[in-house]
C-alpha cells in the first residue's frame, strides 16, 4: 500500500515537508494540477514548465531554465525544488544541468520522479 496517490504528488509533499518556498513541475500545465493548488494553501508557489508535444522530442532544458531564473525573480526563494514528471523524466531531462546553467542565489534540489517508475 502507498500512502499518496503518484510519486509525484509525494515529490510534491516530500518537498513540502522540505520547507521549499518555490517547486517547479518540470512538465505539462496539468500534471498534478490539484495537487499543486493545494500545496498553494500550505504557502507553498508551484510553477510548471508548461512542456508541449514538441518539448516531448526536443526537450525542453531551455525550459526548465528560464523557469528556474523566472521564478526565482519573482519569488526570491531560498529553497527551491524540481519536481521531475513523467513527460520530462521519460525523455531523459537532466534536471541538475539546468541547476547549473541557471545558476541561481538560493538552493535548488532536484527529484527525479514520475508516475510509471513503479
Amino acid at each position: 500500500m502507498h500512502p499518496r496517490p503518484s510519486p509525484i504528488a509525494a515529490t510534491l509533499y516530500t518537498l513540502r515537508d522540505m520547507n521549499v518556498d518555490v517547486i517547479v513541475m518540470h512538465g505539462p500545465t496539468g500534471c498534478c494540477f490539484r495537487t499543486a493548488r493545494l500545496l498553494e494553501g500550505d504557502g507553498v508557489r508551484v510553477v510548471t514548465t508548461g512542456m508541449s508535444e514538441n518539448d516531448f522530442i526536443l526537450g525542453a532544458g531551455e525550459k526548465l531554465v528560464e523557469t528556474l531564473t523566472e521564478a526565482y525573480e519573482q519569488f526570491k526563494p531560498k529553497l527551491m525544488g524540481i519536481a521531475g514528471t513523467c513527460a520530462s523524466m521519460i525523455i531523459g531531462e537532466d534536471l541538475k544541468e539546468a541547476i547549473a546553467t541557471a545558476d541561481l542565489p538560493c538552493t535548488v534540489i532536484p527529484v527525479e520522479s514520475h508516475g510509471g517508475s513503479g
